[in-house]
Formats: C-alpha cells, sequence, structure tokens
C-alpha cells in the first residue's frame, strides 16, 4: 500500500517527475502510473486498484487536469472511496471549475 497515489494529467509530467521525486525523497511511498501499471493491464482498472490502496489522492491542479475525462474519474472514485484528498496546484484554475469536494479543501 502507497502512502499516496498521484493523479495528474500527462501534459504536466516534468512537473509531477519533480514532484513524485521530492515525495520519495522525503520518505513517501508514491504510486505513480508509469511505475506502477505493468505491461499490458488495464490500466484503468490498475488506476482504481492503485487509488483503493493508497492512503490519500494527490491531485495535481492545472487547466488541463481540469479538463481530462480520466482525471475527473480518478477524482469521482477517490472520493467514492473516501480517500483523503490533498489538492496541489501546479497551474492555477477558477474554484468553480474544480469538483465540489476539491475546491472545499486547503490547496498546497
Amino acid at each position: 500500500m502507497a502512502d499516496v497515489i498521484i493523479s495528474y494529467s500527462r501534459r504536466n509530467l516534468e512537473f509531477v517527475e519533480r514532484l513524485h521525486s521530492a515525495l520519495e525523497e522525503e520518505g513517501f511511498s508514491t504510486w505513480i502510473d508509469w511505475k506502477d501499471i505493468p505491461p499490458t493491464s488495464d490500466w484503468e482498472d490498475e488506476i482504481y486498484t492503485g487509488i483503493e490502496g493508497a492512503d490519500a489522492f494527490l491531485f495535481v491542479i492545472s487547466p488541463d487536469s481540469v479538463e481530462s475525462p480520466e482525471c475527473g474519474k480518478e477524482i469521482y472514485h477517490a472520493i467514492e472511496t473516501n480517500k483523503r484528498l490533498i489538492p496541489v496546484v501546479w497551474r492555477q484554475v477558477e474554484p468553480e471549475d474544480l469538483h465540489q469536494k476539491l475546491a472545499a479543501s486547503n490547496w498546497i
């Protein structure tokens, strides 16, 4: 089980790679798609399993992630499974563009 799963848009990969490295350097175990989804597996099932197994759901906020249908599904699954939500702002968005639970959380 991971401390945190990172949900993000692929368009923000450069930032997410740095964030992932910083979290691991601080001793957090992370679940991230590029290292935790085995080849030929159903990626959506793997992500949902990763969400269910993590203690917290870290969502990288950007216009790209807010517009991504895949990221939206991940947010809903995290909420349905009662995960602690950790919104991290990479690029500013309007609060009304976010899922209500994310908008109501303190952002990092």
